[in-house]
Order: C-alpha cells, then sequence, then structure tokens
C-alpha cells in the first residue's frame, strides 16, 4: 500500500531497522497504535516506530475501477478491480497511439502515458481509445503554411512533413525565427520530385 516501510524481522525482512521502537514515546500515547511501519501490516505497539506510519489496511477504503477500450485497436489492465492507488497500463496496436482527446475517467485526461497512476477516491470509469497517428503536411494545407502552426496542431506521435523549401514564418522578426518543438512529433523532410 505505501512506499516506505521499516525493516523489520518480525515482518520477515533480514533485520530491524534503528527506527524500530526508537521514538520517544509509546505508539499510543503518540496516536499512531492504529497505523503501521511494517510490510506485513501489524499495527505499532509499545514504543513507538520513528517512519512514516501508514494507515491500518484493513480500514482503506476500497473503491471499483472499471476499464474499457472504445473503438478496439488495443487494450487496458486493469480492466476492473477493487484497490485505492491504481496504476493502469494501455497496450496499443501497431500504428495506434492512446489518444489525448479521448480519455476520461483519470486524473490527468489529457496523459497520453502507456502507465498513468489513478488516485482513487471514489468509484471510477476509464474509457481509453486509440486513433492512428495524424500527419500534416506544411504548406500542403493552408491550415499549415507555418511550420510552427503543424507542431502547435500536432500532439505526441503525429507526423509533420516539410517539404524541402524556404519557410518564411508570419510572425518572423529579424533573420533567424525560433521554431518551437515542445511534444513528440516526427518530422520528415520530402525531397522534391
Amino acid at each position: 500500500m505505501g512506499s516506505f516501510y521499516l525493516s523489520q524481522s518480525q515482518a520477515g525482512q533480514p533485520q530491524n531497522s534503528p527506527a524500530v521502537d526508537a521514538g520517544s514515546q509509546f505508539a499510543e500515547a503518540a496516536g499512531l497504535s492504529q497505523r503501521t511501519t511494517r510490510t506485513d501490516g501489524v499495527l505499532d505497539s509499545g514504543q513507538v516506530d520513528l517512519g512514516f506510519h501508514y494507515p491500518d489496511p484493513v480500514m482503506v477504503p476500497q473503491y471499483s475501477l472499471t476499464a474499457h477500450v472504445e473503438g478496439g485497436h488495443g487494450s487496458v489492465e486493469p480492466r476492473a478491480g477493487r484497490s485505492t492507488p491504481v496504476c493502469w497500463r494501455v497496450d496499443r496496436h501497431t500504428g495506434h497511439e492512446l489518444s489525448s482527446r479521448s480519455v476520461t475517467g483519470t486524473s490527468n485526461d489529457a496523459s497520453r502515458s502507456n502507465a498513468n497512476p489513478l488516485v482513487m477516491w471514489s468509484d471510477h470509469e476509464v474509457t481509453v481509445q486509440f486513433e492512428q497517428p495524424e500527419r500534416f503536411t506544411v504548406s500542403g494545407d493552408p491550415d499549415y503554411r507555418a511550420i510552427q502552426y503543424a507542431i502547435d496542431a500536432a500532439v505526441d506521435g503525429d507526423t509533420i512533413i516539410v517539404p524541402t523549401g524556404v519557410y518564411n514564418p508570419p510572425w518572423a522578426v529579424g533573420a533567424h525565427p525560433v521554431i518551437t518543438v515542445n511534444k513528440g512529433v516526427h518530422d520528415h523532410r520530402r525531397e522534391p520530385g
């Protein structure tokens, strides 16, 4: 359940951490007798342990997760379950990307990560959709006459095709305009022919 526990021989580790029973008062007096520092979930008792105390695992609320893929082209795991923290993972079919435009029910619906933690504060239903990456051709489409316009419209995984030529951005002031690429897109230069 947690990430940081104390090493304790009674919980199966080879030795006790120096922080076990090292506090200045008893666990009950410190208000920590209903919490644990052990990997096996046994509650702190007697002299208080030094370190983070997790809630009693039996008392931690459990919530339901239901996840499904719309339109196919991939899968998501776990599809269902009961837990508090969940890390759901998507696997996409070749040629498809996780669509940032159609993930709903997560802490960060804009994420295109294949592994995405989800903190469960209530029951959740996650819907995932995959899409083929888009291709943007600079000057082949009136909306993308400038390279930066295509970059701005693209999302991670998309392809921007830049035919050979000289591009003068309409906003350029000075001899060396700056093009900002702030996402994982592929650029391809196409030779004339």
